[in-house]
This record gives structure tokens, C-alpha cells and sequence, in this order.
């Protein structure tokens, strides 16, 4: 499966339908978003333009290369050159996680801003009750830099959310073996 994944620019004529599906699904989006309240295609139509205007700094469709299905999507945002830090998210369909796509597809997008950008600092936010993501990104490096206590709502309970950090030396020390084999 992992060989077939791909990373590829966002195109709104052929996945903002799918993505619009993906975003507004309630039982996901505690994992990325506050509560959308976007009811319609063209609503959503305009926010995502106005995110990509002024939010998004990359933002890749993860597709099944075989298929062409979307499977989830990768962003940086908060892209501060200046600094040399930005934020990124990664959401994968629950179909597709536990498999190793998101380890994946987050190593290829991290490689791509390291890469591309003055970045020495990625930084990602977790939500407490979100316990598979915030394991996954301590084992692949990340370090907690500071959580906010009680900081989201959700289901009768405030959880905690947790800003972790993952400099380009740890990234590259961490995964250089996984991207000298990535083909």
C-alpha cells in the first residue's frame, strides 16, 4: 500500500468535492479543525480559496496512486521564513491509518519542506484525546515544547492540547534510511 501513495498538489476541479467530504465529516474533525459549520459545496468552495490565499502555505491531496482515491491531505501553515518555523497537519482517512500511510506521507511532506524551505523548526498541535497521533509524532521525533491545559470542548470534557516540535537535524538523523529507500 505504502508504494502506492502518492503526495500531489491540491486541484480544486477534480478534489474539492472529495476534500469537502473529508473536512466536514463530523465524526474527523475533532482530530484537525474546530467545528466547520459549512453546509454547502460552493461555502466551502470559498473557504478554501480564502485558505489558500491566506492560510495555507503547501497543501497536498494524499492519493492512492492506483485508485486516484483521496486518502487524507497535508498542510503547512503559520510559514514564518523569518523565524524558520512553520505548523503542519496531517489527516488521514480512518480507513487508511494504523497501515503507515501517515508516517509516510508525513516523512515525504516534512522532507519536502525541509528541502524546499529555510525551515529548522516543524511544529505540529495535538489534541489530548487524539492519543494515536500525539504517540506516533513522539516516536518519530517530535518533542512536546508546551500544552495549553483544557484548551478545546469536545464531548462533554476540555483536553488538553500539545504543541510539539521537530528540528531538521533530528528529522534527518531520524529518517534518513526511510528516504534513501523511498522509491
Amino acid at each position: 500500500m505504502e508504494n502506492n501513495i502518492v503526495l500531489r498538489k491540491f486541484n480544486f476541479r477534480t478534489d474539492l468535492e472529495d476534500l469537502f467530504e473529508l473536512m466536514t465529516d463530523s465524526k474527523d474533525q475533532m482530530l484537525f479543525h474546530g467545528r466547520m459549520q459549512i453546509n454547502s459545496l460552493p461555502d466551502f468552495e470559498r473557504w478554501m480559496i480564502n485558505n489558500m490565499a491566506h492560510v495555507y502555505h503547501d497543501f497536498y491531496v494524499i492519493a492512492d496512486k492506483s485508485s486516484y482515491n483521496i486518502v487524507g491531505y497535508v498542510y503547512s501553515y503559520e510559514y514564518r521564513a523569518y523565524d524558520g518555523h512553520c505548523k503542519v497537519c496531517i489527516f488521514i482517512k480512518s480507513k487508511y491509518r494504523d497501515i503507515g500511510v501517515g508516517a509516510l506521507c508525513g516523512i515525504r511532506f516534512l522532507n519536502e519542506i525541509f528541502s524546499s524551505y529555510p525551515v529548522r523548526k516543524i511544529f505540529i498541535d495535538v489534541y489530548d484525546y487524539n492519543k494515536q497521533s500525539l504517540a506516533s509524532n513522539l516516536d518519530a521525533g517530535f518533542v512536546e515544547e508546551g500544552c495549553l491545559k483544557e484548551y478545546r470542548y469536545e464531548s462533554g470534557k476540555y483536553y488538553d492540547l500539545h504543541l510539539l516540535g521537530l528540528t531538521r537535524e533530528t528529522f534527518y538523523e531520524k529518517f534518513k534510511t526511510v528516504l534513501e529507500n523511498d522509491v
